[in-house]
Order: C-alpha cells, then sequence, then structure tokens
C-alpha cells in the first residue's frame, strides 16, 4: 500500500464517526467513538400554524460498540400531530461491524425506556435495531423502535428508512475527508395503538463538516391531512 493510501485509510478508520453522511429523522444511526459527544438541535416548524417544536439529542460512546442516546422531547408524533414530551434514553450494542476504506457496514441493537413530564404519558420501555451500511458517495440507514407504554398510555412503534448521497466532492482527497455535501431522503413510519399508521417523506439537505454538520429540509405528510413541516439543525461532535 502506498503511503498515502495508508494515511488515508487511518484517517478514514479513526475519525469517519464525525464526517460520513447521517439520517436527519434518526439519530441512532450516529456513529460515536469512545469518549466521544455528539449534540444535535433540531427546530420543526409547521406551516400552517407556525409553532415550533424543537428537538435535543445528546449521544455519548462509552466504547467502542456502546453507546447512549439521551432524546427531548421523545419525537413528533404524526398519528396525533402533538409532540410526545417524554425523555428517552437508549443504549446502543453494536454487535456486528466491518469498516475499511471503501464501506463501513453495522448492526446494533437498541433498548432503554423513557420518563414522562407531563400527564399524557407513564412512561415505558423500548427497544429496537439499527443498521448502517456506507460505500463510495452513498449511505444507507435503517431503525425500528418499539414502545411498550405502561399505564393505560398507548404503545408506539416507529421505522425510519434514509438514503444518503454525497454531491460534493465527487471524491475525496487522499490526503484528508474534509468537508461534504449531501441531499438525504428518507422514508418514515409512526404506529400508534387504535390509530392509522402514519407515513411521511423528507428530503433534506446536510453541510457536513469534521466536527460540524449544518442541515435542514422538509417533511411531507403520505397518507395524512397533517400540514408540512419545515425543519433546520444542527450537530456538534466533540
Amino acid at each position: 500500500m502506498r503511503p498515502s493510501k495508508r494515511i488515508f485509510c487511518i484517517i478514514f478508520l479513526f475519525f469517519s464517526p464525525s464526517i460520513l453522511a447521517l439520517a436527519i429523522r434518526s439519530f441512532v444511526a450516529m456513529p460515536i467513538e469512545q469518549g466521544g459527544i455528539v449534540f444535535r438541535a433540531q427546530d420543526f416548524i409547521n406551516t400552517k400554524t407556525d409553532m415550533n417544536n424543537v428537538v435535543g439529542d445528546i449521544g455519548y460512546g462509552i466504547a467502542n460498540k456502546h453507546a447512549i442516546f439521551l432524546r427531548y422531547p421523545e419525537m413528533i408524533n404524526a398519528v396525533s400531530g402533538m409532540p410526545t414530551q417524554d425523555v428517552s434514553l437508549l443504549y446502543r450494542y453494536t454487535f456486528l461491524q466491518k469498516d475499511n476504506t471503501n464501506t463501513t457496514f453495522r448492526i446494533a441493537l437498541l433498548s432503554g425506556g423513557f420518563v414522562p413530564t407531563n400527564s399524557g404519558s407513564d412512561g415505558g420501555l423500548k427497544g429496537g435495531f439499527v443498521t448502517s451500511y456506507f460505500k463510495g458517495r452513498n449511505e444507507f440507514d435503517g431503525d425500528v423502535l418499539y414502545d411498550g407504554a405502561f399505564g393505560s398510555a398507548k404503545n408506539y412503534g416507529n421505522y425510519d428508512l434514509s438514503w444518503q448521497y454525497r454531491i460534493y466532492p465527487a471524491k475525496y482527497s487522499e490526503w484528508g475527508l474534509g468537508s461534504s455535501v449531501n441531499t438525504v431522503l428518507e422514508y418514515t413510519g409512526q404506529w400508534m395503538e387504535k390509530a392509522n399508521m402514519a407515513h411521511q417523506a423528507t428530503l433534506g439537505l446536510q453541510w457536513v463538516m469534521p466536527q460540524l454538520i449544518l442541515e435542514g429540509g422538509l417533511i411531507k405528510d403520505l397518507n395524512q391531512s397533517y400540514a408540512n413541516i419545515v425543519f433546520i439543525g444542527l450537530r456538534v461532535h466533540i
């Protein structure tokens, strides 16, 4: 292997968690190295009511294959049209991980729970899985989560499928990965007991820098009459 190729391989393996394209609606696919911390803030704006819903996330890498994720509020609920106000904590264990200079493939299990901050929920447990595949200019992420609610609250589930395509640069330099611009297309489904399944499509754009990501886009309901949602967000990796 030429010296420049060897250097590129080392840079990719050790620093790629902060620079690859990422799903916008999902946070659990975010790669985090041991000791790494990621902050994310997103502002969702309802185009019909002009109401804002701010979502905050924190991810921490406990070890190479272990990470935890904290979120408040838990998510926008497309079934009821209202955000839940639950604080959720998820533990991610990556049991399959294959990384090289051109390809990344990972599968992880998710488990945790959510704690209510209002009278609309009694809390509950969460479980699911997440997978990621990266090759060349494309990355694909998918996750499924199920919320088993306590008390009289309804059980809830959601899935997210995401495709990210790097439009710039077409090819990374051998001496470093630098910044990139990615398009993001996501398909999301949300289910709640005794309610119809809600499906949404998200079209977004990301500017990915070594330790900062700026993103924004539009969320479109596909089978419900809710208003479109415009969002902006940022992530900081330290």
